[in-house]
């Protein structure tokens, strides 16, 4: 697979510039070498309307719709050769959109990476600094009851599944497969927010404090590696197994799956 250098830049809503407050609102991102321009904002004004009641939400919406359809026009330029490749960089293109002022929109400063596709990485980018915000304001209660809990290194098992997985670099659980994509990142969004997990390029790793939350909740220096013989919930069986249970140890994780300890 060829690897795509890409630069991105976050694109932020600022209701009163003197107080610093400030929401993400959408992603851009730029792959010179392959021509790609493309950006994401949000498709709601829920949170902006949540976070400062007296906005003209009309005209914010009007706004990043606007900003969106030039950034559609830069990209079939791009396409089509009318613009240097050297000028294909996120914060280039976001300084021609939009200059560096005190108005409710600005940017902030530009990262960079390397991709095997940049229409991903921009959804992975967006889902990161954006969605996921708009998908915790709705259920704003149980999300901080969830990240108190987290930081107090008090797991759930969704969430010892997970840092279990992560921990022994396997698949997730079938059983945390099932509850579908959006419950997983919204489990991994916290983990991260609590100081539990990090997000790199390859894959979710734990920090240390993830360690040590793993290992109080099993009460052990490393945690269970389930026997995949005994349990068919984890998939991957070519994995490499750095040690397995035996049948006792694997019908208690049994038990803690059916009774949810």
């Amino acid at each position: 697979m060829i690897e795509i250098h890409y630069t991105f830049t976050v694109l932020q809503y600022r209701h009163d510039a003197w107080s610093g407050e400030a929401l993400n609102v959408g992603v851009l991102l730029a792959a010179q070498d392959v021509k790609f321009v493309s950006m994401k904002v949000t498709g709601t004004d829920e949170r902006i309307v949540k976070a400062y009641p007296g906005v003209d939400a009309f005209k914010v919406r009007n706004l990043l719709k606007a900003i969106e359809f030039r950034i559609r026009s830069v990209s079939s330029r791009a396409q089509r050769g009318l613009i240097p490749e050297h000028e294909l960089i996120a914060s280039a293109i976001a300084k021609n959109l939009l200059p560096d002022d005190d108005s409710a929109l600005r940017w902030l400063d530009p990262g960079a990476g390397v991709t095997t596709s940049p229409s991903e990485e921009l959804d992975l980018l967006y889902s990161r600094y954006v969605s996921r915000w708009e998908a915790q304001s709705e259920t704003s209660a149980g999300f901080e009851d969830d990240l108190f809990r987290l930081r107090n290194e008090k797991l759930d098992v969704e969430y010892k599944w997970i840092l279990r997985a992560l921990y022994y670099k396997q698949s997730l659980p079938n059983a945390l497969l099932a509850q579908g994509h959006l419950s997983i990142e919204r489990r991994m969004n916290l983990l991260e927010l609590a100081g539990l997990l990090e997000k790199t390029p390859e894959r979710p790793r734990l920090t240390s404090e993830g360690v040590r939350a793993l290992r109080k909740a099993y009460g052990a220096n490393k945690p269970p590696l389930i026997d995949f013989k005994q349990d068919a919930r984890l998939p991957g069986k070519g994995d490499i197994k750095e040690f397995i249970v035996g049948s006792s140890l694997a019908s208690s994780l049994a038990r803690e799956v059916s009774t949810g300890e």
